[in-house]
């Protein structure tokens, strides 16, 4: 129990912790209106990419006029001061509803709001030596790769690679892409989205990476990338994640709107309860969650859905957290979907 809490504490701060995908700092030569005008359609390109999954939006045709009025969609701004003689940091925040309706009128389709952490198994080969990031090793690689991935709205976890890691995965499964090795040893961290990768340096000295998404279980994306640097490889990885996530489920707001209804056994605790909220409220194609009934430690949920029930369900069925149950007729007061949690 005292692991599992670990490693829930691990995952916290990165989910819950993160700013506001419509929060956003940009460095300013001063702190007058000028500076903060210039400064705003760029502010406002970062808030996109993070809601849409993708980079250069100041070139898409249905944004055009977004970008140079920017400052339509600002509630609020601030300055925090620079250390010394530093130029300040203006701090932007942007209209949540306001934006997804330009975004809806424009046929610009975005992300639903919660979206899981990504556990992270990156294989780094430097000279002749292969090792995995996590643990206390290579921060910087890790920060760079978290910050990247935060440019779109996401954020990662990565192993803690201790004796346990060690025991269930070896370097090699990671830089030979084994699914199986990898979702085994993720299973710990209880993440539905799960990534896996290898980084090295081609004959030419530039960097290269090979990278997987797996969604539930399933495998869901591959892509390349490539950077001068180690750190410009993974964060042009970073960007095939955003397409990759965007790819499989960004729709344009209010396309699509409906209900589904389920039933989850063996919640006996209010942290499970809660646990479960949040777990479900990451699924890809789940907007919304709310608790429609309670008997005893069986819960009814109402998920709102952004997309198809069929895929949002194919994706339950496959999450660590939840089995499916038979359903025995008049037993569920006609939900139709029952799971039992298993934690």
């Amino acid at each position: 129990m005292i692991r599992k809490l670990c490693l829930l504490c691990l995952l916290w701060p990165l989910t819950l912790g993160a700013q506001s995908l419509f929060d956003v700092r940009v460095p300013v030569a001063n702190g007058g209106a000028q500076a903060r005008e210039q400064a705003m359609p760029a502010a406002l390109e970062q808030v996109l990419a993070r809601l849409t999954g993708q980079g250069g939006l100041a070139a898409d045709e249905r944004l055009r006029d977004l970008l140079p009025r920017a400052g339509r969609y600002v509630q609020r701004y601030s300055y925090e001061q620079g250390e010394d003689d530093a130029p300040p940091t203006l701090r932007l925040s942007f209209d949540d509803r306001a934006l997804r309706a330009a975004l809806a009128e424009r046929q610009v389709p975005v992300w639903q709001q919660g979206k899981p952490a990504v556990l992270a198994w990156v294989a780094v080969e430097q000279g002749r030596e292969r090792d995995l990031l996590g643990g206390e090793d290579d921060p910087a690689l890790r920060q760079a790769m978290r910050e990247a991935a935060r440019d779109y709205g996401l954020a990662l976890l990565f192993p803690l690679l201790d004796l346990e890691d060690r025991r269930s995965i070896r370097v090699s499964d990671v830089w030979g892409g084994f699914a199986d090795s990898v979702l085994t040893a993720s299973r710990r961290y209880e993440a539905s989205a799960v990534l896996s990768a290898r980084l090295n340096q081609d004959r030419a000295g530039r960097w290269q990476g090979a990278w997987r998404l797996y969604l539930g279980g399933e495998a869901a994306a591959a892509w390349q990338s490539r950077g001068e640097s180690a750190q410009g490889a993974l964060a042009d990885g970073m960007r095939g994640l955003a397409q990759g996530f965007a790819a499989r489920y960004a729709v344009v707001p209010g396309q699509r709107e409906e209900r589904l209804r389920l039933r989850v056994e063996a919640v006996s605790q209010a942290s499970d309860y809660a646990w479960l909220q949040q777990r479900l409220a990451e699924v890809p194609g789940v907007s919304g969650v709310g608790l429609a009934r309670a008997e005893g430690r069986d819960l009814e949920f109402e998920l709102a859905l952004d997309l198809a029930p069929e895929r949002v369900l194919g994706t339950l069925d496959r999450v660590p957290w939840l089995r499916r149950q038979e359903v025995q007729a008049g037993g569920t007061a006609g939900v139709p979907h029952l799971y039992r949690l298993s934690r």
